[in-house]
């Protein structure tokens, strides 16, 4: 590939920053989390019918993958070095995409690129469940990449044609895609635009041109329709209600939640850097002198663009009424806004500072400031997940050693383990039940929040997935799932790093006495 070659200098750039800040991400080789339990540990014909009904035929495209992880050594690791490296890959194409806009100069395709690969966004991926999707938006950018060449060589080459046009048909079995793919029309528009024509004529020449282009996802959609609809219990799931299209506080609160609270959460972790470096700016001179910097019509545009592509990801999500945000699991819903994240942060920058007449060295500063932000957003929030997978396997420890818990097969637990989990969540009766079949292998217990849910469930235990199909009714045993306040997460930053490295350590190289230490984060209080 010719563009490695004439880009190596910056792609080594991003990707030693995109590596710093992963790599508490790749550090967690084994992390079960959410959805996952659901997969883990299972027969295939189970994995098969909760894809089937989730997904129609659909779901024989994920079951393989999810079978390759859950079932053979290493894994689940293997579920995160290749979300690693295929997000980085879309971040390769689309500097190549990129190149395409004349009017965007190689810096700034560079920091978009940046902001596009470390932004504050979907740290869900760690989940393996959320593989599938990261898979289909690499086969999307993939075929985008191909696009991008192909407009621009000799367009008589079908084969090309029709290999592009199959590869994003696979890439819409993420739904989301079907309306961000307006994008690449948008795209297909804006190289093909003749200055010597009408924009009328330019639009009809664009239909007629691209006529297979226009109708594939139309096409892909009243398929779907037909074969690929959820049933059984996922009947009705992500239904499109046009109540939630309509609702313009969901667009707000997506920018708020997606965009401003992202931003927000990442300078609070390097408040103290931000203050010193803004001290030392002042102190030297003429850094705020005005410039007469003029505005640029061409940042306008590409902000706006920004904007609409920011929404484009959103979309399919607003309109089955669910709000991308960093809260619990939500954030899986993130995984379209990068791009018009990175466009809107960057072009919205680059007219603050001209409105404000800053330096150039100002801009920089500002620049560098949202990078560390940025990385220092995802250690952090990966850190959390590995620790938070230290707590499920002292649960799971603490299962098998609790005369309580192997003794009876219903319980209504008080969970307490909250802020020492990723985003304080909680943990879902399936996620509980999983853990006690992976310390029994037996799925014959019931772990809830509170004494209705137990009637609600009495159903559901045909679905194998929830982990407690044998399970028999009996009275519940009450008890409190609590943190043990001696262990040094609970002491400080350093210590709690100290630990965690420790804990990493013990848990590749000596698993008793991993066990051992491990056991010691929580404890059981029963009623």
């Amino acid at each position: 590939m010719n563009f490695l070659e004439s880009n190596k200098k910056s792609i080594f750039v991003l990707f030693v920053v995109y590596l710093i800040a992963n790599s508490f991400f790749l550090l967690n080789y084994n992390g079960i989390y959410w959805d996952d339990w659901g997969l883990y540990n299972q027969e295939y014909s189970t994995i098969e019918n909760m894809y089937v009904s989730a997904s129609g035929y659909l779901g024989y495209l994920n079951i393989f993958i999810q079978d390759l992880f859950f079932n053979i050594n290493g894994g689940i690791f293997l579920s995160r070095l290749l979300t690693f490296v295929l997000f980085f890959l879309n971040a390769v194409m689309f500097i190549e995409i990129l190149k395409k806009f004349q009017i965007i100069s190689e810096i700034e395709r560079f920091f978009i690129v940046i902001f596009f690969l470390i932004a504050p966004l979907n740290s869900a991926k760690i989940a393996v469940i959320n593989f599938p999707a990261e898979l289909r938006v690499f086969i999307f950018f993939f075929s985008f990449y191909l696009l991008s060449k192909y407009l621009f060589i000799d367009r008589r080459k079908l084969y090309l044609r029709i290999v592009i046009l199959f590869l994003f048909i696979i890439s819409f079995t993420l739904p989301s895609l079907l309306v961000f793919y307006a994008l690449v029309l948008i795209y297909i528009f804006y190289n093909l635009y003749d200055i010597k024509l009408t924009v009328l004529k330019n639009f009809i020449l664009f239909i007629k041109t691209n006529i297979d282009f226009i109708f594939l996802p139309i096409i892909f959609y009243v398929v779907k329709l037909i074969y690929f609809m959820p049933t059984g219990i996922y009947q009705g799931y992500n239904k499109i209600n046009i109540e939630n299209i309509l609702n313009l506080n969901n667009y707000y609160h997506t920018f708020l939640w997606s965009f401003i609270e992202p931003i927000n959460l990442s300078i609070q972790n390097i408040s103290s850097f931000i203050i010193i470096g803004f001290v030392l700016l002042l102190l030297l001179s003429n850094l705020f002198s005005r410039q007469n910097n003029e505005m640029n019509k061409k940042d306008v545009y590409l902000f706006t663009l920004g904007f609409v592509v920011f929404f484009l990801g959103a979309f399919a999500y607003l309109a089955v009424g669910k709000v991308p945000n960093l809260n619990d699991w939500e954030s899986r819903f993130q995984v379209l806004l990068p791009i018009g994240f990175s466009f809107i942060l960057y072009y919205g920058i680059q007219i603050i500072s001209n409105l404000l007449n800053f330096k150039v060295v100002i801009k920089y500063f500002l620049y560098l400031i949202l990078i560390i932000s940025f990385v220092s957003f995802h250690l952090k929030e990966q850190l959390k997940y590995n620790i938070d997978w230290f707590y499920q396997q002292s649960i799971i420890e603490n299962f098998k050693i609790s005369g309580q818990i192997v003794q009876n097969s219903t319980f209504i637990v008080e969970n307490e383990l909250y802020f020492k989990l990723a985003k304080s969540r909680a943990l879902r009766y399936y996620e509980l039940n999983g853990m006690s079949k992976d310390a029994f292998s037996k799925d014959d217990k019931l772990f809830v929040s509170n004494e209705n849910q137990i009637t609600l469930l009495e159903d559901l235990k045909i679905q194998k997935e929830m982990n407690y199909s044998l399970w028999v009714k009996e009275p519940p045993i009450y008890f409190k799932m609590k943190v043990n306040p001696n262990v040094p997460f609970n002491k400080g930053q350093v210590q709690t790093l100290k630990y965690f490295f420790m804990l990493k350590y013990l848990e590749i190289f000596n698993q008793t006495q991993f066990k051992k230490e491990i056991k010691n984060l929580v404890f059981f209080e029963f009623k």
